[in-house]
């Protein structure tokens, strides 16, 4: 299958849910068989079955999204915390919860890591997930570690606050770099 050949080639394979979820299952599928890094970005929310959580490296769920997933209270640091090691529970290996303004929470089995965002004025905040997703796989197929990468993302996120409309909000490496 020629989708199975693209994934073999790459080292991050990223998604979402604005497709049916058994696409999204077979996607996940080929990215575990074939040893993928694997970031599920869980929007629009839904209900996400066991085997597929099981196969994800990075969900990266806002604060939203993650208590539609879960059915937990948002309304703490503690609260996400608490929803993100539930996810864990289920199999997911790190679970990345984009907190807007405040940055971002990094969750695995041993560590929770609250990541601050760089203070800007958000215009409109329409692309800040895709470009935070977009920044996470770059960083990640780059070889980076993941403290690393969330910081890196989250400036991406910020950045794309900076401007109207979700495509052209996107910041470029050579805006991120100017930052």
């Amino acid at each position: 299958m020629a989708l199975e050949k693209t994934i073999q080639q790459a080292n991050v394979c990223l998604t979402q849910l604005e497709m049916p979820i058994d696409v999204v299952a077979e996607f996940a599928d080929l990215a575990f068989r074939n040893g993928k890094t694997f970031i599920l970005n869980p929007a629009p929310a839904t209900t996400l079955p066991l085997d597929l959580l099981a196969k994800v490296t990075f969900l990266t769920p806002n604060e939203h999204e993650l208590g539609l997933i879960t059915g937990l209270p948002m309304k703490s640091v503690e609260d996400i915390a608490t929803a993100g090691k539930k996810l864990l529970s289920c199999g997911v290996k790190n679970v990345i919860v984009t907190l807007g303004s405040k940055g971002c929470l990094w969750l695995d089995k041993t560590k929770q890591i609250l990541i601050p965002s760089m203070k800007v004025t958000p215009i409109d905040t329409t692309g800040a997930g895709d470009a935070f997703n977009g920044a996470l796989a770059y960083c990640l197929d780059k070889g980076m570690d993941v403290l690393s990468s969330c910081q890196y993302a989250t400036k991406a996120g910020a950045l794309a606050t900076l401007k109207k409309g979700a495509l052209v909000s996107l910041p470029t490496c050579e805006e991120m770099a100017k930052v």
